[in-house]
């Protein structure tokens, strides 16, 4: 038979280091949540937007191509570099020429002009009709743009931007200009990491 103040006596283990393990145990668990939501809460607090795109300027000729875009970056918390441009002039999804740009940094809430040269196009791969005086191009550009905010936020994202649509005016058959009445056009940007 058992005696009642054995049962009474009979609690949990008070080994002091079977203690110290499982405090040690919950409060790293503990310290790890937090300093997990506490990213978290940062980071979408600052959550960068994507860059945005817009074309110029584009001068087409058997010499050259040159084109100046602007980049803004519209989140005020996040600076942006970006690395590994490629572009690609396109008429009528052929390629016409291609090239990169040099890397470069942003920092936020700001805009500043980007200038893409390039040796002229392959005229043997496209038939432009020149009787019209105008060849509508499109631009890709692929690369990654590297998000960071202060010196232990950052992410990587691969960008591409899609310019369609540029309306190029010939004067003769070697030269020509983007014709832009509003001053900039847009260009579409989207993140397949996204």
């Amino acid at each position: 038979m058992h005696n009642s103040s054995d049962i009474e006596n009979s609690g949990p283990i008070k080994d002091p280091v079977t203690k110290l393990v499982r405090c040690l145990g919950t409060t790293l668990i503990l310290l790890l949540l937090a300093l997990t939501a506490f990213s978290l809460i940062v980071w979408l607090i600052l959550h960068p937007s994507l860059p945005e795109f817009h074309v110029k300027s584009l001068s087409v000729s058997n010499a050259s191509i040159s084109m100046e875009f602007t980049v803004e970056n519209p989140s005020w918390k996040v600076n942006l570099r970006f690395s590994g441009f490629e572009v690609v002039l396109l008429h009528k999804n052929c390629e016409i020429s291609r090239g990169f740009v040099e890397d470069f940094s942003l920092s936020s809430g700001k805009r500043m002009k980007v200038k893409w040269i390039n040796g002229g196009i392959k005229r043997g791969k496209m038939k432009m009709d020149f009787s019209k005086k105008q060849v509508n191009f499109d631009v890709k550009m692929n690369g990654v743009a590297w998000f960071r905010a202060g010196k232990w936020i950052n992410q990587e994202k691969s960008v591409q931007v899609l310019c369609k649509n540029l309306k190029v005016e010939f004067t003769n058959n070697v030269e020509g200009n983007l014709l832009i009445s509003t001053g900039e056009i847009d260009c579409s940007v989207f993140s397949p990491d996204s």
